[in-house]
């Protein structure tokens, strides 16, 4: 299988976006986007908090390793919790307790499979990429279980971010699968 070009990435992408907790995604298109995990961006947490997600999805581990803590949540709870939805800000009225806890270990072709229901958080290597590909059209508000949250103001430009990626790219061999 021939390696993925920053020539194809960029013609197929939709927008790219840095996240304060160690990665750059490339939107691909409603239903897909690709994650590549760097040291090469600043953040604002080395450890991102339990949350679930609108949709269900599938995650693709193209190159690197994900290392996945899944959580047993529930409502009932002192555990504050925000709209992970668009506005981080806003407190919902539920509190959650997390009841236990196991951990994943993902590798390069590794596939895993996450309910929007279910908690959990990521972390992974350098140069770690992955392709999610959202699941269902049916969504609901994601919910983060956090103290408090933190926003980070985008600190690189939009042609500083394709650097990155770039350079990944060239230092690493991503299967070409879009």
């Amino acid at each position: 299988m021939s390696s993925l070009t920053i020539d194809k990435l960029k013609f197929k992408a939709v927008k790219i976006k840095e996240y304060g907790i160690g990665f750059i995604q490339v939107k691909l298109s409603e239903d897909q986007v690709m994650n590549f995990y760097t040291d090469q961006i600043p953040k604002f947490s080395n450890v991102e908090s339990p949350h679930n997600h609108q949709r269900h999805f599938k995650s693709q581990v193209l190159h690197g390793t994900i290392y996945e803590n899944v959580y047993q949540v529930d409502q009932n709870g002192d555990q504050v919790a925000y709209c992970g939805c668009g506005n981080t800000d806003k407190e919902i009225n539920s509190k959650f307790s997390i009841l236990g806890n196991y951990n994943k270990i993902y590798k390069a072709n590794d596939i895993y499979f996450r309910n929007k229901s279910i908690f959990h958080s990521v972390y992974a290597d350098n140069d770690t990429v992955t392709l999610v590909t959202k699941m269902g059209k049916d969504k609901h508000d994601a919910i983060v279980l956090s103290d408090k949250i933190e926003h980070m103001e985008s600190k690189l430009t939009i042609e500083e971010l394709w650097d990155i990626v770039e350079n990944i790219l060239n230092r690493i061999n991503v299967p070409d699968i879009i």
